[in-house]
């Protein structure tokens, strides 16, 4: 999944160097002191540096993307630390405290007095790759080594490839510990149809909340551990399949209406799962005239959506329960329905 950003944020392929990241001491917006490694590194955390400005448009434009990163990598309490440097000596820490107040953001942040833009500087010298402005980034793993000048789509693999995990049982060590499972989302959706917008939602069999957009908080990645620091252990845990898009497209055909008659009359009789469940327009269960009508007018343009709140699209199954494996991977392989197409 592609993170569309501003020109401003087109970055080179990252580079490596064998050079260590210099120590530096901070005193952060709260008033509290940042020392790189005995602080972060020492401990086994991966640091990852923001230089910016608080009056940086395109750093604006990047805050939200930050501040999700910084919650799905475990916000700070882990093995993971985000910290953000001003660049510039009219940033102040009363600025840049504004800054995280404007725009949502809760990891630490210095400006001039508190040390920020001489913290930033080797970040800006090129030792370590690419500066072309704010905001940059840069990610350093325990180990001290430097990422600099990478694309934004790269910026999980990166931090992962440092040991980190963002959970209790990362610390450096890296991969899944033996108290979490990892899943794998595989779907099958159809080559000549493809919905608008899938979700997979995690949620309690027979409750309604709390319920957690996976893709949302991996960031489009389509594995995720649980129990986890992002998804907390809950009774009766569940996978869904939300996926939406046109009541109508390419592949629903007046040949469909044929499908479906002859099934109501018993000439041909469906005899595959999905096609219940595609020609079922209400969610009844069952398929009859009603179900006929409803088709001709989406055909016709008649109405925009089908009733009952039935999705243009399910899942087979509807649903898949989470299965604890501790240490290990588990596929969850989902079939998506265009409903309307019976072929």
């Amino acid at each position: 999944m592609k993170l569309l950003l501003s020109n401003f944020f087109i970055l080179c392929s990252f580079f490596t160097s064998a050079q260590m990241a210099p120590d530096f001491q901070i005193t952060d917006s709260d008033g509290l002191v940042h020392n790189l490694y005995a602080d972060h590194l020492d401990q086994g955390q991966t640091v990852v540096i923001k230089l910016f400005f608080t009056n940086c448009p395109p750093c604006i434009q990047l805050a939200p993307w930050m501040e999700e990163k910084y919650q799905n990598w475990g916000a700070g309490q882990y093995d993971v630390e985000f910290i953000e440097l001003s660049i510039l000596s009219s940033d102040s820490n009363a600025d840049v405290a504004q800054f995280k107040l404007d725009h949502g953001v809760t990891f630490p942040g210095a400006g001039f007095d508190g040390g920020g833009k001489d913290a930033a500087e080797v970040y800006k010298s090129g030792i370590f790759g690419p500066y072309f402005g704010t905001p940059t980034l840069a990610i350093i793993a325990p180990n001290g080594s430097v990422t600099q000048g990478f694309s934004y789509d790269d910026f999980d693999s990166i931090i992962a490839a440092t040991g980190a995990t963002g959970n209790s049982g990362g610390n450096g060590g890296g991969g899944m510990t033996d108290e979490v499972t990892m899943y794998n989302f595989s779907s099958n959706i159809p080559t000549t149809s493809v919905p608008t917008d899938i979700k997979y939602i995690l949620k309690p069999a027979n409750a309604d909340s709390p319920t957690y957009d996976i893709l949302s908080i991996t960031g489009g990645v389509l594995n995720f551990e649980y129990p986890s620091i992002d998804f907390p252990e809950m009774t009766d845990p569940v996978i869904v399949v939300e996926a939406s898009g046109d009541i109508v497209d390419n592949t629903v055909k007046p040949h469909d209406l044929v499908q479906i008659r002859k099934h109501i009359l018993g000439l041909e009789p469906f005899t595959e799962e999905y096609q219940f469940l595609a020609a079922d327009f209400n969610s009844d269960g069952l398929i009859k005239a009603h179900d006929l009508l409803t088709l001709q007018k989406a055909l016709l343009g008649l109405i925009s959506e089908f009733p009952n709140e039935t999705p243009s699209w399910k899942s087979i199954p509807a649903q898949i329960s989470l299965t604890q494996s501790f240490g290990n991977t588990i596929d969850l392989d989902f079939q998506l329905i265009k409903i309307g197409n019976v072929d």
